[in-house]
């Protein structure tokens, strides 16, 4: 009978723990944080027709943190070696916005579409954005003989 008195001690502790536990898990639920939440202004960039002589293209995506704690996009994967990204690895507080780069090389002429994968640590770890446009022949520079 001397054992008795030591379990229903620890059995009890254990009941108190617990139910102090389960009170504040469900009197307090609003006190979690919400993840951080990328959000794109838009999801694909149309470019429209230019000629290759131009070069270079460059797109700008803007996005937000829609979330409750620091968004970090620790990667933008591009879809071709022709697509480059430049972006920040910094921590974007909630609320806060700004923009990531990509360069364009057109490889050749034509239609092109190419996806960038974009990770973070938001609601949605990864996300999809798309530059899209045509790529014409180079314009032929009019001789100053005719």
């Amino acid at each position: 009978m001397g054992s008795a008195p030591f379990l229903n001690t620890r059995f009890m502790r254990f009941w108190k723990i617990f139910l102090v536990f389960l009170f504040s898990v469900s009197v307090f639920p609003g006190f979690a944080q919400k993840p951080p939440k990328l959000v794109l202004t838009e999801k694909a960039i149309e470019r429209g027709s230019f000629p290759i002589s131009d070069g270079v293209q460059t797109f700008v995506f803007h996005y937000k943190n829609d979330g409750d704690s620091a968004l970090v996009v620790s990667r933008i994967i591009p879809g071709c070696s022709c697509v480059v990204p430049e972006y920040s690895t910094d921590p974007l507080m909630p609320g806060d916005s700004t923009t990531f780069t990509v360069l364009f090389t057109p490889p050749h002429t034509g239609k092109f579409s190419q996806m960038l994968t974009i990770c973070s640590n938001g609601v949605k770890p990864i996300l999809r954005a798309y530059i899209r446009g045509f790529v014409t022949e180079a314009e032929e520079k009019k001789s100053d003989n005719q």
